[in-house]
């Protein structure tokens, strides 16, 4: 539910209190060539040469390194005021000024413009073949953010470099392309881009389309991008589409690995490099070591290989012997493009089995991020690119920026994830009568699909169950007529999954209910009793503890900063390895023996993120656990049962892979559990006009949502504990086509539970607001599907127009008035309250002595096609602890729309406010 009971106002019960099914089944659920030295010592006196030409002479090396800009594109040596590529180089050589370019004093490095591209074209010296750049001498590092060097199509043949004996050079963000080392006095050209006979490092850089030649007669060509002979290291680079030419031996594409070098590949990806042999790479080393990496081209190891683990291989031709590597085993890649980062990439298609197979190991190199500057997942991708998720990648950026600390405690970004579909559907709606009026009891394929995957996912653990709900409190003098945990179908279905896990393992049960009032803790020791006694003798194979919390409460006592809080989330997590999350209660009442139930969704998840779950669930039970009470006059605090122990982490087993999707996790600690992150630095930006969402209530509760003066320092704190707000909002500024809501509601109500509890919040989160009018101005089409105004339980809204006028006055200001944002919603909106069939309400029950209308709980976004949210979290003021997912998959996205977006707005979309399709909208002045 939706509001700060979620939807259930507190209420007589006419028919008293529940009684609980007790009729379990006996078994089963409810329904799973080589050259000489002296071929080098005269390339040295070349270069010595050079310098002298110079009239400057090599000065020894110094410790302190020298950061030199390139000022010029041009390639050039001529003393004109700028300092030139080349220049940098012979200035880091020879320590010594040169035209603009600083003196390097050792370790220097020469600092490119960012996206800049260097084209050389003319030869700069001859040593072992002609080369573009001046010979390295020194130590030097090229920092290209993303800059190009590339060789002149109209130019002669010539490799970019040649590092000589104690010199070296390290690559780092950068392009390098269509170098050709050619035949040179007969002798074959070797390493198309660099020939190193110092130690070469290449660092998140791409090394595509250069060419060695061979002059044939059986007579090849070595290392179409480097030869090294001294050292190799290759972090998160992309070796792609390099050259080796010849028709005899041994020829190496892409790399050429001489003996004497000790060479170590990481997180890296080889693919279409082309020889006779050794397309990716050739071996002749007693030194090489890779790990994390893609082969895809093949190797030639003619020397020991030291297999760090997690290699992907298309074939087997580079002898990976680890049990964590992938032999005979296609990466998918697509084409090099531009993936994000400063250089291209090659990125593996979804359900590219490098996805999430790279163990923890990625992450130790290169600071643990990929080549476009990814952070690595854990497990990370083998290869040199991370799964490309732009949205998750900007909507987990968001969250880091807010609440840096806690991350692995309350929101986590996980891969090798599954949507388990074990029971016929992943996606588990209830009741699925679309189309169907009245909607018949025990039919509904929805609501039994979930009861069955809730028994079915129980029933497999071997450990533990973890299972977080919304109670239904049970309030003295008969005001509420339900339970705190569970009841009925849903107590049915959870005792049938633990009778058959406790049949074979001893587990542990761990259920915490949040309540608007702590008296909802009566009745738990009885409710415990029930369990057992359904599950049966093997109940004495499970540990059970259970709690009923309240994190905080503003009623009769008002007291500063206090806004109602307690437990929203619903999440059944077994074993930390599969995960069931979503807006559905556990309210038989409300979702099963009711002729008028609820619409609403869950999904079930296999994989790592279910531990995120757990995660999150200990900081719920951390709290629990400090904040024990028993007094039915607390304000706040939990009971828990049995008396006397109170667990409060429970760490899931390790993580198992369970497919190739990457999800992110959210959750949020609502209030009066941990005050604010004290990692973050994050400010809240200021609103304008937050009187448009101000409750008119007198002594209203302060404005954590928008966070206006003098509430801004708490709003702020309040945000950096609750992550799942700046996810929502970060989700929704990342659309470009479309943004669709299937919600409760997108407006608030000042009171949301009579009585004793008097819960005054703002009506609309604001900032949202203004993320969805500069969407819609931008041309974003928006769908939004609520809960009917007026279904008492499930609607804080009295009529529609009350979102639409709020909506309006958010993008006029922004447009300028209100008839042009009434233009702009007339381009871009559409706005329906919900039905599910061709009739105005539901058939076969009344409310109040009236036809009832549809109720609508999910808690579903869906952004460009592309990603999807879902879970316990309203898109509008309500400060609970929630929870849910983010996943970017646009096969899943495809799935929830045909399954649940496309029938609710074919039935909705009679009852439509707004439809920009037919240009349908009420009157405005």
């Amino acid at each position: 539910m939706g509001n700060q009971f979620d939807d259930a106002r507190i209420r007589p019960s006419h028919s008293g209190k529940y009684q609980f099914l007790r009729k379990i089944p006996a078994s089963g659920g409810l329904h799973r060539a080589r050259f000489s030295a002296a071929a080098t010592a005269l390339l040295t006196a070349t270069a010595l040469l050079s310098a002298a030409a110079l009239g400057v002479a090599a000065a020894p090396a110094a410790h302190a390194g020298t950061t030199i800009v390139v000022t010029t594109t041009a390639d050039e040596t001529v003393n004109d005021g700028n300092c030139s590529l080349e220049e940098a180089i012979q200035a880091a050589n020879t320590h010594r000024p040169v035209d603009a370019c600083p003196a390097g004093s050792g370790g220097d490095t020469i600092v490119l413009a960012a996206g800049a591209r260097y084209t050389l074209n003319s030869i700069n010296n001859n040593g072992e073949g002609p080369n573009g750049l001046p010979v390295v001498t020194g130590a030097i590092t090229i920092s290209g953010k993303g800059a190009t060097i590339t060789r002149s199509g109209a130019a002669p043949q010539f490799r970019m470099a040649v590092v000589l004996a104690g010199g070296s050079l390290t690559l780092k963000d950068l392009t390098v392309s269509n170098f050709d080392s050619p035949v040179s006095n007969g002798t074959p050209g070797i390493g198309g881009a660099v020939l190193a006979h110092g130690s070469l490092s290449v660092i998140r850089s791409t090394i595509s389309g250069n060419r060695a030649e061979g002059p044939g007669g059986g007579v090849d060509a070595r290392g179409g991008a480097f030869w090294a002979d001294a050292g190799l290291t290759v972090t998160n680079s992309t070796i792609t589409g390099n050259t080796a030419v010849g028709t005899g031996g041994s020829v190496g594409g892409g790399i050429i690995i001489r003996p004497g070098s000790a060479a170590t590949i990481t997180s890296s990806t080889f693919s279409g490099n082309s020889g006779n042999n050794g397309a990716d790479i050739e071996s002749e080393t007693g030194s090489l070591t890779i790990t994390d990496t893609i082969m895809a081209s093949g190797c030639l190891l003619e020397g020991p290989l030291t297999d760090g683990g997690h290699n992907l291989d298309t074939g087997t031709s580079c002898h990976f012997t680890a049990g964590t590597d992938l032999q005979n085993t296609d990466p998918q890649l697509g084409a090099l493009a531009d993936n994000g980062g400063p250089t291209r990439t090659e990125a593996p298609a979804p359900g590219s089995p490098a996805f999430a197979s790279g163990g923890d190991t990625c992450p130790a190199a290169d600071d643990g991020i990929d080549q476009r500057g990814v952070r690595r997942g854990h497990p990370c991708d083998i290869g040199a690119v991370e799964d490309v998720s732009p949205y998750l990648d900007q909507i987990e950026a968001a969250v880091k920026n807010v609440s840096p600390g806690l991350e692995h405690q309350v929101w986590e970004r996980t891969r090798g994830n599954k949507l388990d579909d074990s029971t016929g559907d992943w996606l588990l709606q209830t009741p699925q009568c679309w189309g169907t009026n009245p909607c018949p009891l025990f039919q509904r394929p929805g609501t039994v699909r979930l009861l069955d995957k809730i028994t079915s996912n129980i029933a497999a653990a071997t450990y533990s169950v973890d299972i977080t709900t919304l109670g239904c409190p049970n309030i003295p003098f008969g005001l509420a007529g339900c339970d705190p945990m569970p009841d009925w179908a849903f107590e049915t279905a959870i005792a049938l999954g633990l009778r058959q896990a406790a049949a074979t393992h001893r587990i542990r049960v761990r259920i915490l209910s949040g309540a608007a009032l702590f008296e909802a803790a009566s009745g738990v020791e009885r409710w415990l009793s029930g369990l057992k006694n359904a599950i049966g003798a093997d109940a004495s194979n499970i540990t059970f503890q259970l709690a009923v919390m309240t994190t905080s409460t503003a009623g009769k006592r008002p007291r500063a900063n206090y806004t109602p809080s307690w437990n929203h989330s619903k999440l059944i997590v077994v074993d930390g390895r599969t995960v069931i999350t979503g807006g559905v209660n556990a309210f038989t009442g409300q979702y099963v023996t009711t002729p008028t139930p609820v619409t609403d969704i869950m999904m079930a998840v296999r994989g790592p993120a279910a531990a995120s779950a757990t995660y999150f669930i200990n900081q719920l039970w951390g709290w629990a656990c400090a904040h024990i009470t028993y007094s039915k006059f607390a304000d706040e605090g939990a009971s828990v049962y049995p008396k006397g122990t109170c667990v409060a982490t429970l760490p899931p087993l390790p993580p198992e892979k369970a497919g190739h999707l990457d999800m992110l996790e959210v959750g949020g600690l609502g209030v009066g559990i941990k005050a604010k992150d004290p990692a973050s630095n994050f400010r809240l930006p200021p609103v304008r006009q937050v009187q448009d969402a101000k409750c008119d209530i007198h002594g209203a509760d302060k404005d954590l949502a928008n966070g206006p003066a003098p509430y801004a320092a708490q709003a702020r704190d309040y945000w950096t504990v609750n992550p799942e707000e700046t996810a929502l909002l970060a989700m929704v500024a990342t659309a470009r086509q479309s943004v669709t809501f299937s919600q409760q509601d997108l407006y608030g109500g000042c009171l949301y539970i009579a009585g004793p509890i008097a819960s005054k919040q703002p009506l609309g989160y604001l900032r949202m607001l203004d993320t969805l009018a500069t969407k819609m101005i931008q041309g974003v089409k928006v769908r939004i599907v609520i809960s009917t105004p007026g279904v008492t339980n499930y609607s804080d809204m009295k009529n529609m127009s009350q979102f639409s006028d709020l909506l309006r006055k958010r993008i006029a200001l922004q447009t300028g008035s209100l008839a042009s944002a009434e233009q702009v919603m007339d381009r871009t909106l559409q706005y329906a309250s919900l039905r599910s069939s061709d009739l105005a309400a539901w058939t076969g029950g009344t409310c109040g002595g009236h036809a009832c209308l549809y109720a609508l709980h999910s808690k579903l976004i869906v952004v460009d096609g592309q990603v999807f949210f879902i879970g316990s979290k309203n898109a509008y003021p309500a400060f609970l602890q929630d929870d849910g997912y983010y996943v970017e998959d646009p096969a899943a996205v495809a799935h929830i729309t045909s399954e649940f977006l496309d029938p609710e707005w074919t039935y909705s979309k009679a009852d439509a406010v707004y439809d920009w399709q037919t240009h349908k909208h009420p009157r405005f002045p």
